[in-house]
């Protein structure tokens, strides 16, 4: 006899792990019954509102924006990988959602200076909570945390690698780049 659970756990799988493509969450079954939702990816939750995550894709921010998400900063570049979707796409879904959007490629390897101001643009407007992704959060945390590092009032070395380790996340790479920023930052005048 088989098992009914094994049908559920199949069609969970399936959406887990994205077989059904972003398009399955949107359009209509036939007979006009509407698909299940997308599952939501996995967030972590950063201080100041902020999230972190691995790739996200349009059908997603939905979800997202239910869970209170108001922005969104894609930090990896556009055509990385076959099926990834573009940050235009990202961007006509988060603007129909009424969500802000910013793109700040960050390519493997790098931490481009103007990336780093667009996330920390990102996180002095009002728009909170604010998502901030790449392909596996690696390099959405590192942009995230020199950013803060660069902010003025921003949390100190410290803070900044325990949050980022509790998104596990490694920041040793970036350590004496968080120093120097923060070392430099201009001081708050709140």
């Amino acid at each position: 006899m088989k098992s009914r659970r094994s049908v559920p756990l199949v069609a969970g799988l399936v959406l887990a792990l994205g077989v059904a493509g972003p398009s399955a969450a949107r359009a209509p079954a036939e007979g006009g019954a509407t698909a299940a939702p997308v599952p939501a990816p996995v967030v972590h939750e950063l201080p100041g509102g902020v999230w972190l995550a691995g790739q996200v894709t349009p059908a997603q921010l939905q979800g997202l924006q239910a869970r209170g998400l108001a922005a969104v900063v894609v930090v990896r570049p556009d055509g990385e990988a076959p099926g990834q979707p573009t940050a235009a796409e990202m961007a006509r879904a988060a603007h129909a959602l009424g969500m802000a959007f910013d793109y700040a490629p960050v390519a493997p390897g790098t931490m481009p200076a103007d990336s780093v101001a667009t996330v920390g643009r990102a996180l002095a407007a009002p728009a909170r909570p604010v998502l901030v992704y790449c392909r596996s959060g690696h390099r959405a945390a590192h942009i995230w945390a020199l950013a803060e590092a660069s902010r003025p009032g921003g949390l100190e070395v410290a803070a900044i690698e325990a949050a980022v380790r509790s998104a596990g996340q490694s920041v040793d790479d970036i350590d004496g780049a968080l120093r120097s920023r923060v070392a430099a930052r201009p001081v708050s005048t709140r």
